[in-house]
């Protein structure tokens, strides 16, 4: 999980409470652009978040990813998504019943 730190108990000089806030707020920060793009992800998971060897989050596998139509005046239209994909050991319970 920690990009270049071997089996050390602080990955990269941080402590472990440090780097999963960090990683928490990298990948928050990342979703909240995606959504603002008008962008969905899908299939958020941890084998789906990379740390670079400064600790720096990044998302990867957009390959479910789905992008909704942006109008004239710049607005992300939603609508509804009918398909349920990405990892079942990852959904909620509610989409898989």
């Amino acid at each position: 999980m920690w990009a270049g730190a071997g089996s050390s108990a602080e990955p990269l000089g941080l402590s472990w409470r440090t780097g999963l806030l960090a990683i928490a707020t990298d990948v928050a920060q990342a979703l909240a652009y995606l959504h603002e793009q008008g962008v969905v992800h899908r299939d958020l998971k941890l084998e789906n978040v990379l740390l670079t060897a400064d600790g720096t989050s990044k998302l990867c596998d957009f390959g479910l990813a789905h992008a909704y139509d942006v109008s004239a005046s710049g607005e992300v239209v939603r609508e509804q998504l009918k398909e349920v994909c990405g990892s079942k050991s990852y959904a909620a319970p509610e989409v898989l019943a």
